[in-house]
């Protein structure tokens, strides 16, 4: 639609003013609290590795991802400071560029209305926004493979000159050493040269794009071993498991509406579905319509054949994230935009035609309006944000006395935790851990060595728990402390972490005959699990009876088991029954792996009424998942004391 009466110069002026602005809000959403938010985990990671030495930083720092964007925050922080404000000041120029590029993208594509609209959208993404305030190189991806397809877009067109060849290759270079997704654009981008090649014949294109790719892999060359160590070494920082299409399709759109990170999924969902109700009206239109069909199918290429890909990659081994989508983001808002360019009239003669306007105005001020409370809720709603590591050490600063330790479960959060907590009464469970936790590698008996090194010469711990599902599924540092220990009220309120805080007299350890007083060697599970020891301390009735277990896998499980622990007098009077998996809630026996001992945890809670003296623990062992008997086994003995004596 174009205003009647005003020259076409004079519009495309109106349009770039438009532009600038949009571009202004963007800047501005991206500025607006970026120094707000304490970093988490992964930007600690980033920030750290940044200020390793430029070899060690080549070498990857230990991470599983290229060197690019590490060595740009390296040189960044070294001449604008380490500090939220600076080291996330990288992704907001990208996030900015982004928008400008995505405007010049659509506007090639679709036309400049068109392009105006997705800039907008783009400005107020809640996921555009949430990683261009992230020290990290998902921006940074974004911006390049961005930049490298409308390179390609503009050679498809025959708007580029030869030389666009060169920087089409060398912004494809760069976003692989950003991150190995931004191969995920490069197949959308042999897509496009496909579809190009044979509507046109047009050899010399292909020619030029073969010798680019060309380029690519000898540039690609000098990692190839790093890469290769990477993918012998596998990412061990999930579980096993599988996801559907239409989970990671669910997924993907709350994630690109800020769902659970910046908003309550019940909101993002509205805004997700508006963006995608947009994004297949625009896809519709411009397939029914032949000047804006070949742009159309091209953004489709660039949205579907890396979330299709991505899906190939992660059903069977799900850990996945939208922020490895959100090279489509761009594509996406692109159809959204069209969708809603496709309701504005050509002219505005009749009624009708203003009330499409109306409407058109109302969806785009819901979105537009949607995405930008989104973006900022954070600021506003302390339940959303990344995790507040430095609210967290600051209280520790202050509250942790110096006969006492602060104890990381787990371990791999210690590169963040430096960055605000500098003392040295700090102890990572594992000492020594790897940048992600490996799930098959959870705590043994070794927690008992790492927690007694922490506890030596000390009178209290600080245990600060972030992922501790993953290297501790089955809660022993958890169990061990409560066991030793006297837990006291702790401050909460940390988004995203969980601190305790215990105290002991001096001298306090942990033992491994806690797990071991009796030696069991018993055969349950159909033969596929042994109990090797188990430990049974006295209790209070009242309160709580831990007991300590040493489990062995003999197989591979096929289904998990679980046991109902019962406690008897000597009349066979059951006193207390508690219903558990045999090790933790996310170590199912299916996850064991065999010959490992596995530690377990478990807590009876005992009547206040419960006369002292010697009980008996017994428990039935029986499959979850499918039909089966339950097998018996005696335990061992458990004294019991009076309460509160």
């Amino acid at each position: 639609m174009m205003c009647q009466g005003v020259p076409a110069t004079k519009w495309r002026g109106m349009l770039a003013c438009c532009l600038a602005l949009i571009l202004l809000l963007a800047f501005l959403l991206r500025a607006y609290g970026l120094a707000a938010q304490s970093f988490w985990h992964d930007e600690g990671l980033s920030v750290s590795i940044a200020q390793e030495g430029w070899g060690e930083i080549l070498r990857g720092g230990g991470e599983y991802h290229p060197p690019l964007y590490h060595l740009l925050l390296g040189a960044w922080t070294r001449l604008a400071g380490a500090g939220e404000f600076a080291a996330r000041y990288l992704s907001l120029i990208c996030g900015v560029v982004t928008v400008a590029l995505g405007a010049r993208l659509t506007t090639l594509l679709l036309g400049r209305r068109t392009g105006v609209l997705a800039a907008l959208f783009l400005a107020v993404s809640p996921i555009e926004v949430w990683y261009s305030q992230e020290a990290r190189m998902y921006a940074l991806l974004g911006v390049l493979t961005l930049g490298s397809s409308l390179c390609l877009l503009r050679l498809v067109y025959g708007k580029g000159a030869r030389g666009l060849w060169a920087a089409y290759a060398l912004l494809n270079v760069a976003a692989i050493y950003s991150h190995y997704y931004g191969a995920l654009v490069l197949v959308a981008q042999a897509l496009w040269v496909l579809l190009h090649v044979a509507r046109g014949r047009d050899w010399r294109f292909a020619r030029g794009w073969a010798m680019a790719q060309v380029g690519l892999g000898l540039a690609l060359l000098p990692w190839l071993p790093y890469f290769w160590q990477q993918l012998h070494g596998q990412d061990a920082s999930y579980w096993p498991g599988q996801i559907s299409a239409m989970q990671l399709t669910r997924m993907t759109l709350l994630g690109f509406a800020g769902g659970g990170l910046m908003v309550r999924e019940e909101v993002a969902l509205q805004l997700a579905r508006l963006a995608a109700s947009l994004a297949i009206l625009g896809l519709v239109v411009g397939a029914l319509r032949a000047r804006s069909r070949l742009g159309t199918v091209l953004l489709t290429l660039y949205t579907l054949a890396p979330f299709l890909l991505l899906y190939a990659i992660v059903h069977t081994r799900p850990k996945y994230s939208p922020r490895y989508l959100l090279v489509v983001v761009p594509p996406y808002l692109a159809l959204a935009a069209a969708g809603t360019a496709a309701l504005l009239p050509a002219t505005l003669r009749r009624w009708h035609a203003w009330a499409r306007v109306g409407l058109a105005a109302v969806l785009i001020g819901a979105l537009t309006a949607g995405s930008a409370l989104a973006s900022t809720n954070p600021l506003r709603d302390s339940r959303f944000g990344r995790d507040d590591v430095r609210g967290l050490a600051g209280y520790l600063a202050q509250s942790v006395a110096d006969d006492e330790a602060v104890i990381l479960l787990s371990g791999h959060f210690l590169p963040v935790f430096r960055q605000y907590y500098n003392r040295p009464n700090c102890y990572p469970i594992p000492p020594e851990p790897t940048p992600a936790p490996d799930v098959n590698n959870i705590l043994g008996l070794e927690a008992l060595d790492h927690l007694n090194r922490a506890l030596a010469g000390r009178r209290g711990a600080w245990l600060v728990l972030w992922q501790d599902n993953v290297v501790d599924p089955n809660g022993i540092v958890t169990a061990l402390l409560g066991s030793v220990a006297t837990e006291v009220p702790a401050r909460g309120g940390f988004r995203g972490l969980v601190v305790r805080h215990y105290t002991f007299p001096e001298g306090t350890q942990v033992s491994r005959e806690m797990f071991g007083q009796q030696a069991l060697d018993l055969t349950v599970a159909q033969g596929g699990v042994k109990l090797l020891t188990a430990g049974l301390p006295s209790a209070r009735a009242g309160g709580k009876a831990t007991f300590f277990l040493a489990w062995q896998g003999q197989w591979q499980m096929e289904h998990d088991f679980h046991a109902s622990w019962r406690l008897f007098d000597a009349e066979g009077r059951e006193w207390a029954r508690v219903d558990t998996p045999l090790a933790g809630e996310a170590y199912f026996t299916q996850r064991w792996q065999p010959g490992r001992v596995v530690l377990a945890a478990h807590a009876l809670q005992l009547p206040a009424d419960m006369p002292p003296g010697e009980y008996e623990l017994k428990a039935w062992v029986y499959p979850l998942t499918q039909s089966g008997h339950a097998e018996t086994i005696t335990v061992g003995k458990m004294q019991v004391a009076p309460r509160g004596g």
